[in-house]
This record gives C-alpha cells, sequence and structure tokens, in this order.
C-alpha cells in the first residue's frame, strides 16, 4: 500500500471508480475526521454510506483527478466527478428519483496522512452545481 498522501488519494480514488467502495474505505484511519459540505463533520460509517449512495445513485460515476499539491502530510486534490444519474440519490432528509441526465462536479478534497493512513479527509463541491446539473429544482 502507498504511504505517501497523493499515493493514498490515489488508491481510494481508483477504489471508489471501480466500485470497491469497502476497499476505498480502508486507506482511512478508524477514527479519520471527515467532513463534508452537506452536514459537516461525518463518521466514518457515514462516509461509508455516502460513497454507497453515490455509486448508487451514479453506477458508472468517477473521482477524476486533474492536479494535486502536497505540503506535508497533506495533499490538496482537485478534480471532477462525472456519471449519470441512473438510481436513487439520497440525500440526508431527502430522495431523488434517476433522472438519467449526465453530471459533471468540480471537486476539491484536502487528505492529511499518518502512519500509512488517511486520518483527515475534507471535500467541498457545490451541491447547487448537482440539483442545476439534474434539474431537480
Amino acid at each position: 500500500m502507498a504511504v505517501d498522501p497523493r499515493g493514498l488519494a490515489e488508491c481510494f480514488f481508483d477504489a471508489f471508480n471501480r466500485g470497491a467502495i469497502d476497499e476505498a474505505v480502508t486507506y482511512f484511519a478508524d477514527n479519520c475526521s471527515h467532513h463534508e459540505p452537506v452536514r459537516g463533520r461525518i463518521t466514518r460509517p457515514q462516509f461509508k454510506a455516502n460513497l454507497e449512495g453515490l455509486k448508487r445513485a451514479f453506477p458508472d460515476g468517477k473521482m477524476n483527478v486533474e492536479s494535486a499539491v502536497i505540503r506535508g502530510r497533506t495533499v490538496a486534490v482537485e478534480g471532477h466527478f462525472t456519471g449519470t444519474h441512473s438510481g436513487l440519490l439520497s440525500g440526508p432528509n431527502v430522495e431523488f428519483s434517476p433522472t438519467d441526465r449526465p453530471i459533471k462536479i468540480r471537486f476539491a478534497n484536502f487528505f492529511t496522512v499518518e502512519r500509512g493512513k488517511i486520518v483527515s479527509h475534507r471535500v467541498y463541491y457545490n451541491q447547487l452545481d448537482v440539483v442545476t446539473q439534474l434539474r431537480l429544482l
């Protein structure tokens, strides 16, 4: 297993893209601090559920890395998520039926690594882009 920040991030993205969610979460420490735009800090089980839900809603979904900047134990990754909304999309308080629309959403992820595991993970994306591109408003 890669132990550098960028290597771990790439392993995570690769596992997600292959639909290997159980593998994807192994790159994170059990007590990893996950933060996401909708709910803020979430637990590891919530993070795993987010990944599973994303793959359910966008079975062909891929996280594509465009650039990465490493500083010490942290890597900042910029990229975009692509996929077709062909499955149920669930949010904390709402569910959206498939629209069969394609989506391309820009994101930024920050991963901090200690002892070969990701210990802090922050993801940023524009939620309004999601609902606009899927025409959910």
